[in-house]
């Protein structure tokens, strides 16, 4: 007999993607805050179920399931016709004023209501009883990174959550002197390395100087919230799904505040 049912999709843990050790604490992180996101704003999530590891068949890995939505990716409608997939994407300059502003205005609501939830520890955000708060240490895309790409002690890794701003940017300013010396190859030349170093000293004096509210609020933070994991109506232009919430936290207040980078669709100069 044939299934009538909606349509779903399964989504896993990229392997050489995300450390295996880091898989089922990145799901679950994800999982949470997509449920406690779609009780408290009006982004369009769409999450059926989900399961660890020793959940999955054949132990295959963590995983989500999904609605399957049918829409066009937010980039696709604004970025500039190239005639290869291999071209940068960037922002289509002739494009209607109308159509962005439509686009962005939604971009800036959803952006508002995530300024509205505020936490009192900077962590990954999980239901507790039936209260929402940080109880977890942040899981951020860089410690991925470093645990997938340059061999990093994942024993260096912080492991609660923090009160304090200050705290934070320090334990990530250790994992940016620790990231130096772990990986050797980093450098290959001294002026390279020394500039390196110095950065990263520097940055560790700065933060007395730029880290404002200290003690809070912190707002849930995704740096992958962006336009090729965004649905829209081709016609609307109505956002109907917001795919991805992985590394997403209870971060500085500043780290949502400021402009989101993919705005313009290509990544910012550094």
């Amino acid at each position: 007999m044939m299934n009538t049912g909606p349509d779903a999709i399964i989504r896993f843990p990229k392997p050489g993607h995300t450390a295996t050790a880091l898989r089922d604490e990145k799901v679950a992180n994800e999982v949470q805050v997509m449920e406690y996101l779609s009780q408290n704003t009006t982004i369009p999530i769409h999450v059926h179920s989900w399961g660890f590891t020793s959940e999955s068949p054949q132990q295959f890995g963590p995983f989500i399931m999904m609605d399957y939505v049918e829409g066009t990716l937010f980039s696709t409608v604004l970025k500039q016709p190239t005639e290869s997939d291999q071209e940068d994407m960037v922002l289509d300059p002739s494009i209607d004023d109308s159509m962005l502003n439509k686009i962005y205005r939604q971009i800036a609501d959803y952006l508002l209501q995530l300024s509205q939830l505020t936490f009192t520890h900077i962590g990954a955000i999980s239901k507790d009883g039936n209260t929402w708060s940080v109880t977890k240490r942040p899981l951020t895309y860089n410690m991925n990174e470093l645990a997938t790409v340059a061999g990093y002690p994942s024993d260096l890794f912080p492991t609660s959550t923090f009160d304090r701003a200050s705290d934070y940017l320090k334990s990530v300013a250790h994992e940016h002197l620790a990231h130096l010396w772990t990986q050797r190859n980093l450098a290959d030349d001294s002026e390279i390395a020394q500039a390196r170093f110095i950065a990263r000293h520097r940055f560790v004096q700065l933060i007395p100087k730029y880290c404002i509210d200290d003690a809070g609020p912190f707002i849930p933070f995704c740096d992958d919230v962006r336009h090729s994991n965004m649905l829209v109506h081709p016609e609307t232009l109505q956002i109907i799904a917001v795919l991805d919430f992985e590394f997403t936290n209870a971060m500085p207040a500043q780290f949502t505040y400021d402009p989101p980078w993919w705005l313009l669709l290509s990544g910012p100069e550094v």
